[in-house]
């Protein structure tokens, strides 16, 4: 009689899995992301990881002989970060750049060149369907600004001087934020120049400049309020929050935009680079960059 029990309800599980003569799959709930955007890893000297958005589109710095990290990392209504498996490929600038390892949302991508317009892209195509998003995210680009090996700062192989790699991120997030440059130029290499030497005060003086050379080269004129602050936010002070996450949950981001309206750009970045939250995300104070470099007082 036992046997006959077990028997009867082994048929009725089976039944109960299978619909159609197919086997029922276990049920799972996709991750809804509202955006998707590039971290980047492992630059060399340990520096802290950097986000870029993919809309609007900012281009990642990267150094002729540099190797980073890439990753595809979407971004939760609540503003938590989620692993975006994908499949990565050259696309374009292939003379600049060179895949290595991936895994499942990440790439070694590593600089080669500078050529042509000094632009270089990998394609990315979102894998799996662990995700819900908007269909203009499921495939698209990530953009490298390539910077010429002539570039690099003397001092980036010199053991030691942390300070100086840290005054380059700096001027690298101001560049690529407001000009959407990188550091190949004779004036960016002066200005991070100047950051070391001056720090705090050089930060202040070199942010107000270049943004109001993003003013005058009207960087981001047409574009809304909302959208500016967010790069802002993003680029100088490493938030990841998209622009409507912003605007819903941080009422200094909604005043920001009025200032913005105020007293434009470069008075948006004044107030922004002289804040308590610009010195902490960038953390300043790790090398000593809240003050004047040791022996220049000038």
């Amino acid at each position: 009689m036992r046997v006959k029990t077990l028997r009867i309800t082994a048929l009725a599980l089976a039944a109960l899995a299978t619909v159609g003569g197919v086997a029922a799959a276990p049920a799972f709930a996709a991750v809804r992301l509202v955006d998707l955007q590039v971290k980047v890893q492992d630059r060399p000297g340990g520096r802290a990881p950097e986000m870029y958005t993919l809309s609007p589109a900012q281009s990642v710095p990267l150094a002729v002989g540099e190797t980073i990290r890439v990753s595809l990392v979407g971004i939760t209504a609540g503003g938590a970060q989620v692993p975006v498996n994908a499949r990565f490929s050259e696309a374009a600038g292939k003379a600049s750049i060179e895949l290595g390892k991936s895994g499942g949302n990440w790439v070694i991508v590593r600089g080669t060149g500078s050529g042509g317009n000094g632009l270089a892209q990998i394609a990315y195509q979102v894998v799996g369907n662990a995700y819900t998003m908007k269909g203009g995210f499921a495939s698209g680009r990530i953009t490298f600004q390539m910077i010429a090996q002539a570039a690099l700062s003397r001092h980036d192989n010199r053991p030691g001087d942390a300070r100086q790699q840290q005054a380059e991120d700096i001027t690298r997030a101001l560049y690529s934020t407001l000009l959407r440059q990188g550091l190949d130029s004779d004036r960016a290499r002066q200005d991070a120049a100047t950051i070391d030497r001056r720090g705090y005060a050089g930060i202040q003086e070199v942010a107000i400049s270049v943004a109001r050379d993003a003013e005058s080269q009207q960087i981001f004129a047409g574009r809304p309020s909302r959208e500016v602050m967010g790069e802002l936010y993003r680029g100088l002070l490493r938030r990841t929050q998209t622009d409507e996450q912003l605007w819903e949950q941080d009422r200094g981001f909604r005043a920001g935009v009025d200032e913005l309206n105020r007293r434009g750009l470069a008075g948006m970045v004044q107030t922004i680079v002289r804040s308590p939250e610009f010195r902490e995300a960038n953390d300043l104070a790790r090398n000593g960059l809240l003050e004047v470099r040791y022996g220049d007082r000038n």
